[in-house]
Parts: structure tokens; sequence; C-alpha cells
């Protein structure tokens, strides 16, 4: 940052306690002996400086052609793809440094994204909490069960995923529209998984226009993408196949991943994609249930917002 660069007005601060930017796949360092006897790691073992975590997410499943994209079901879910172009992802919104050089890393993050289900669990499904405990597994595989009983769309019930609001409508607040007596706790849990989706939807079709690129599968990551009726859901509203690969951790992959490149184990991005990953399921789309979801967003969602965006000024300006 340089002495002065505009954003020294917000965050001035002092020279020497700023890193070194450097390019991804720099060895910055060795580990010491201090730090080897604290940590177990061998000391003397070279620290590569690889990329930001969702750098590292995108990379991880072998997104390195400009037909791919990784969503991350983590609590911020994000769509993101590699480009060889600078783009913004929205206007003023900058495309990130990818961790191959000389490629940028289009992204968009629905910021509290899968923390939702943790409020829903905390508030709604005490019951599947105790039973999950009871059983030593997770409270979502017992909630998951029940999203088959759900029709794709929910009754009708849809949700706005703005539980937290992002940096281009600051004024957003969540929302689930089309109650009706049908509905029961089921039906928000699913509408708040189709809910994400169809923030992520908004943002990867934004994406592609702006990039001109055109995404023809997706790969998912992260803690949602355990789920089986997840990864279904999200193939049949994209329209798109979506692949699993054998491991969530997927920031962690990509960090290894650019790491065996850096040090000479592999050649190449995608020679080291085709010797650490291994796609574990591929999901195929449901025609019917896509056209069902094409109706709803493009005749509902994109325009729950700007239908709501007066009432939630009103309400910031009310009550925080």
């Amino acid at each position: 940052m340089g002495q002065k660069s505009l954003t020294r007005d917000v965050y001035d601060i002092s020279q020497e306690k700023l890193c070194d930017i450097v390019p991804s796949g720099t060895v910055v360092g060795r580990v010491t002996n201090e730090a080897s006897k604290l940590s177990g790691i061998p000391a003397g073992l070279p620290l590569v400086a690889t990329g930001a975590d969702k750098a590292c997410e995108t990379i991880r499943p072998s997104v390195i052609r400009e037909d791919q994209a990784a969503i991350s079901f983590g609590s911020a879910a994000s769509v993101e793809f590699v480009s060889k172009k600078y783009f913004e992802p929205s206007p003023f919104l900058p495309s990130y440094p990818a961790i191959p050089r000389g490629m940028f890393n289009g992204e968009v993050q629905i910021y509290c994204g899968y923390w939702m289900l943790t409020w829903f669990k905390k508030n709604f499904a005490q019951p599947e909490c105790k039973e999950a405990e009871r059983l030593g597994c997770a409270a979502e595989a017992l909630l998951d069960r029940h999203l088959c009983e759900v029709p794709a769309g929910c009754n009708g019930l849809m949700l706005l995923p703005y539980w937290c609001p992002g940096l281009e409508n600051p004024d957003a607040r969540g929302a689930l529209v089309g109650f009706r007596e049908v509905h029961g706790k089921y039906h928000v849990y699913r509408a708040i998984i189709e809910g994400v989706n169809f923030g992520l939807m908004e943002g990867l079709r934004r994406m592609e226009k702006r990039s001109g690129q055109k995404i023809r599968e997706i790969f998912a990551g992260g803690g949602g993408s355990r789920s089986d009726e997840v990864c279904q859901i999200t193939a049949d509203m994209f329209g798109l196949p979506v692949k699993r690969i054998h491991t969530p951790e997927s920031a962690s992959m990509g960090a290894a991943m650019c790491a065996f490149v850096t040090m000479g184990e592999f050649s190449s991005y995608e020679q080291a994609a085709a010797g650490m990953v291994r796609v574990r399921d591929v999901f195929m789309p449901n025609a019917a249930e896509h056209t069902l979801y094409e109706r709803l967003f493009e005749k509902v969602y994109l325009k729950l917002y700007k239908t709501l965006r007066q009432v939630h000024r009103g309400l910031t300006a009310i009550a925080q």
C-alpha cells in the first residue's frame, strides 16, 4: 500500500507493519527450529505462499479450465471460476489473483451462506440436534432426510438469503416470502438451501455475462457438499453436472496443490489435479425440476430484492 494510496484514509497502517506481497508459488522462508519444536513440523521445510482461501478452493477440484466453476457450501457460500482476463464480477468489485500466475479469480459470495443452517438448527431443530447427539452424527444428516419430502420450489416458499447484507446492497435484509398453511419447518430448511443457490445462480450468471465465459460443470466443496441432497438440488437448480471430489477440505487441497507444483513434484496444475484429485460423485440435473427452478428464478427471485428494497430501507431507518 503506497504512501499516497486512498486506502490510507481508512486503514493508515504504518509501512513497517505491512508484509510484502508475492506471487503464488513463492518460497517465502523455511520452518525454523523453534517453530519445529512447537509444531512438530520438520525444521527446514519450505514455506510456500499459495493463495487466498477462495482461490485455493477454486483450484483444488481441478477448476483450471474456463468452463468450470467451483461452489463452496461454507459459512460464506461462494461461486468462483478462473479467467485469463481481468473482469469485475460486479461494478467496482475486483477479480482476485488466481493461484495460476497470470490468471484471475472471479468470485461472488453469499456472506452468511450455510451459517443459516446453523441459525435454523438453533431456532427450529432442537429435537433433531438432540437425536443427532445421541446417534453421534451431524444434525444436518437427519434434517437432509426430510428434503425429499418437500418438492422443488418448496410449495411456493422462497428465501431471500441476505441475513448479512453485502457491499452492493447494504440495506438488504433476509426474507421468507410465500407462507401458506402447507408449510412446515422442513419447507423452511429446504428454502434456505434453495435461496442460497438462487443467490449463487445470480452471481454466476452475472460473472458469465461480464467475463464472456460459459460454465458447463460445477465442482462442489465445503461442509454442505457432504450432503447428497444438497448436491442434487444444486445440479437441478443450475442445470449443470455437479461433481464432488473425495474430500470437502477444499482450501487445504488447493494450497497443497500449489505447494507441490512449486516444489516440482508436479510440472503443472493439470498434472497435480490428475494426481491428487479424485471425483467421487457426479450429480446430473433433473430436466423437469430445472425448468421449474428457471421459472422461479426469472419470475420471482430476481424481482424480490428490488420489490423489497424500500421496505428494507425503512426497517433499517427504524430498527437495527
